[in-house]
C-alpha cells in the first residue's frame, strides 16, 4: 500500500537522483562540478568517489522503496538523510575548526559562559 510517506520518499529518490547530475559546486559561475563530475574525474580520492557514488544509489533505494510501498521502505530515507547530514555536518564542522582562530574559539567560550549564567538559577 502506498501512502503519503512513500509518494514523499519517491519524489525524494527522484530528485536525489536528479540532482547528482547538477551542480554540487558553483565558484561565481567560473567553475562548476555535478555529483557524475566529480566521481569521474582524474585525481578524486577513492574514499570521495565511493561517497558521491553513493548519492544516486541511495536516491534509487528511496525511489523503488517510494514506489513499492513496502514496510521497509522508509529505512532508505532515513539512511540516505541521515548519511547526507552527518557527513555534511561533519565537514562543516572540521572547516570550521580548521579556519579559525583563538580569538574566535575565546569569544565563542565568552558567549556560553555568559549565556549560561544568565540563564542558571538564582542561588543565595
Amino acid at each position: 500500500m502506498q501512502t503519503r510517506s512513500h509518494k514523499l520518499l519517491a519524489a525524494a529518490g527522484a530528485a536525489a537522483l536528479a540532482a547528482f547530475f547538477l551542480p554540487f559546486l558553483d565558484l561565481a559561475g567560473l567553475v562548476q562540478a555535478s555529483g557524475w563530475d566529480i566521481v569521474t574525474a582524474d585525481g578524486t580520492s577513492w574514499t570521495t568517489r565511493l561517497l558521491f557514488a553513493a548519492l544516486p544509489l541511495g536516491g534509487l533505494a528511496m525511489l523503488v522503496g517510494g514506489l513499492s510501498g513496502g514496510r521497509r521502505a522508509r529505512l532508505a530515507g532515513a539512511a540516505f538523510g541521515l548519511g547526507v547530514f552527518g557527513y555534511l555536518g561533519f565537514q562543516l564542522v572540521r572547516a570550521f575548526v580548521a579556519t579559525t582562530g583563538l580569538g574566535l574559539w575565546l569569544t565563542m567560550g565568552a558567549a556560553a559562559l555568559g549565556l549560561a549564567a544568565a540563564l542558571s538559577p538564582k542561588r543565595a
